[in-house]
């Protein structure tokens, strides 16, 4: 997030992660990249309630203020409510 250029901000975060940024970088380059993008941008502007703040957190397609704003202080307790079964370690910190 504190890059200035999203290129080299996605190959830190690929090197950072261990991961080969080419597949991802051909995809944003590419025309798979912009369909994304454009269809991403038809569901954001087809939601319901419309979205007026961004970051805004949807639960499988469902908006809650309470989830809203539980996630602006501490998103993976969001996250972990909603996962069934074996929850990750993540959710018993």
């Amino acid at each position: 997030m504190s890059a200035w250029s999203p290129p080299e901000a996605g190959s830190q975060c690929a090197e950072t992660l261990g991961i080969d940024y080419t597949p991802i970088e051909n995809c944003a380059e590419g025309t798979q990249g912009d369909e994304l993008l454009a269809a991403l941008g038809d569901r954001t502007h087809n939601f319901t309630p419309q979205i007026t703040f961004v970051p805004t957190v949807a639960i499988n397609d469902v908006y809650s203020q309470k989830d809203q704003d539980d996630a602006m202080s501490d998103l993976t307790s969001v996250i972990c409510r909603y996962i069934t079964g074996t929850k990750p370690d993540a959710c018993n910190d």
